[in-house]
């Protein structure tokens, strides 16, 4: 099975980011503990090469290797904050919350693999790796989830009882989407179209009048020149979302990111462009 990180030193550079942001679970060393104790099943952490734009940073996959998990960095009131987010390169390109807690990400995770099993074994008994798993971040409550990942037929309703989930729902989770307060934009959240990124543009959480407004906002921008602009005038929310949208080469995209670490002047911003921007990656590519 692939390792987490191919080489020593992009592992030590994403572990600074993740430290960086004040996470203590997502670390290659705990997570390659659940890597371990998934071997040979559905889910596998993912190196640094899976990535798209330099506001996520891959973790594990799931659903037989199709989805990819991980954080998600916006800006927000000028500050780099983070969630945790899906993606499946099946549908829409973009990115859906799936939650919003370290815990709730290890919750999410776990239950994930239950599902996995469930299709194998309508019993679902608890495996050994669904133990050590558990033990080794502390979860009290496996029973618990195991019995609601049994009971529920959709994976969304048996997250949502969970008390993991029961205050800061994750997009993805929360009906009415109205009662949502995170950070994430939808048709039911208020917003600043300039600072949404085409990669938060997942179909479910928008009515197409909102998507038409977005789109008629980007379509014909030069993504360089409209990045300089925000970055010039101090709008590092829309700055952001625009270096974080469909549509760059990947070099321009490095540059533009290492201006933005400079004038947005944080330790996350500098960390970020470090990892982001030694990523071995072909010069051809874009995102």
């Amino acid at each position: 099975m692939k390792k987490f990180f191919q080489s020593k030193s992009s592992a030590n550079s994403v572990d600074t980011v993740l430290a960086g942001l004040g996470l203590e679970l997502t670390s290659v060393e705990r997570f390659q503990q659940i890597q371990d104790a998934f071997l040979g099943a559905d889910s596998k952490l993912v190196d640094g090469s899976v990535w798209k734009s330099p506001g996520f940073i891959p973790i594990i996959s799931t659903d037989f290797g199709v989805q990819t998990n991980g954080v998600w960095i916006k800006c927000v009131g000028g500050e780099l904050a983070f969630t945790f987010v899906g993606y499946n390169p099946e549908y829409a390109d973009s990115y859906f919350e799936i939650a919003r807690t370290e815990r709730q990400f290890l919750y999410w995770i776990l239950a994930k693999h239950l599902e996995y099993l469930k299709l194998g074994d309508p019993s679902l008994k608890l495996t050994t790796a669904v133990e050590v798993i558990a033990e080794k971040f502390a979860i009290k409550d496996l029973q618990v989830v195991r019995d609601v990942v049994l009971k529920e037929d959709l994976f969304s309703a048996g997250l949502s009882a969970l008390p993991a989930f029961q205050s800061k729902q994750p997009l993805s989770l929360s009906w009415p989407q109205a009662n949502y307060d995170g950070l994430m934009p939808s048709s039911n959240s208020d917003y600043e179209t300039r600072s949404v990124s085409t990669y938060e543009l997942y179909p479910r959480f928008f009515n197409k009048n909102d998507l038409r407004k977005i789109d008629e906002n980007l379509d014909g921008q030069n993504l360089i020149n409209q990045f300089q602009i925000y970055l010039e005038n101090k709008n590092f929310d829309s700055a952001w979302a625009t270096l974080n949208s469909h549509g760059w080469n990947v070099r321009d995209a490095e540059l533009c990111l290492e201006e933005f670490a400079e004038k947005q002047a944080s330790d996350l911003a500098n960390l970020i462009s470090n990892w982001w921007c030694k990523l071995k990656k072909k010069r051809h590519w874009s995102y």
